[in-house]
């Protein structure tokens, strides 16, 4: 083989495209949506049968920093899939707002909302309990979790 041919190979295999890092890069976004559909669905996996409420406002894009709480019909209390105690709930709690207070500031009450979803047929205390611990914890951008006709409709 001649000189100039080997010259023009050794170009050639010079400028090929490396796609090792595509592929990693690729990979790694496959795995964080795999996650990120997980927690979404373990937020609102508890199996709730919600109260109903007619002027229910449909959120079309929930807040990402939301703390979704769910209480059952056992009166049990599920934060992404993992029952908490009382006091459990409350150091939880604590930990999400210090959390929160390293991330956002001095206004992180603001920019974290919380959601509670608990079934229609508990009593009124095991949501006091949510809400008293939740305002222990200095939470107070709260909203209630309901069902709407709204929500069963489909588009035109």
């Amino acid at each position: 083989m001649s000189s100039i041919a080997l010259q023009a190979k050794r170009a050639e295999e010079k400028f090929g495209i490396n796609m090792t890092p595509m592929i990693d890069v690729t990979f790694q976004l496959i795995i964080f949506f795999m996650v990120v559909a997980t927690m979404s669905r373990l937020e609102l996996e508890a199996n709730l049968k919600l109260p109903f409420a007619d002027m229910a406002i449909i959120e079309e894009t929930p807040d990402a920093n939301r703390l979704v709480i769910n209480v059952d019909k056992d009166e049990k209390i599920i934060i992404y899939g993992k029952t908490y105690t009382d006091v459990e709930l409350e150091n939880h709690l604590k930990q999400e707002a210090a959390r929160a207070k390293q991330r956002f500031g001095d206004d992180w009450r603001n920019m974290t909302p919380v959601l509670i979803r608990c079934d229609q047929d508990i009593r009124w205390s095991a949501l006091r309990i949510v809400l008293d611990k939740l305002n222990a914890a200095r939470f107070y951008r709260v909203q209630m979790g309901a069902y709407s006709p709204e929500s069963e409709r489909k588009p035109d």
